[in-house]
């Protein structure tokens, strides 16, 4: 019987690239469990513990449509879109603002848990149309989205 000597190579790191294989040569199955970390990937933006990789490879802030709620109980907030507001003024009237501005979409929820009326002021745009503020007596709820120009915000049912 024969023993035939058996030559063990070593590659050095980085030593394998695309030339040295076929395209589709190298799948899960050949890759090691967490073979693969967040230096490999080729995606934009910051990875954060406050962030998710998107399906467009792209790191993006955790978060939704809404802003966590606040309250609110004095004269002179302006919100922000995305506002979800509780006004708790005890005895005293105070104003709301809209946000400023013609972006289609943008939402303002507004809450009156207080015995106080809250006006809505509209910030130059109209709500449902018309060109005033809005009243939001005690114990009523709104959701306001800013539609056209036309229109303006509109207040959901």
């Amino acid at each position: 019987m024969a023993i035939t000597k058996l030559n063990v190579y070593s590659l050095g790191a980085n030593s394998v690239d695309s030339d040295h294989y076929v395209d589709t040569s190298i799948d899960n199955a050949h890759l090691a469990d967490d073979a693969v970390g967040i230096a490999e990937l080729s995606a934009t933006g910051t990875a954060s513990s406050s962030t998710f990789l998107r399906g467009d490879n792209a790191w993006a802030e955790v978060g939704g449509a809404y802003s966590s709620w606040i309250v609110k109980d004095a004269d002179g907030y302006t919100a922000s879109d995305g506002d979800q507001i509780i006004c708790n003024a005890p005895t005293t009237a105070f104003t709301i603002t809209l946000p400023s501005g013609t972006t289609v979409g943008r939402t303002v929820t507004i809450s009156n848990i207080g015995a106080a009326t809250v006006t809505v002021a509209r910030n130059s745009q109209p709500i449902n149309s018309t060109a005033s503020d809005a009243t939001l007596l005690t114990n009523r709820s709104t959701q306001l989205v800013y539609v056209t120009s036309t229109i303006g915000w509109k207040e959901l049912p």
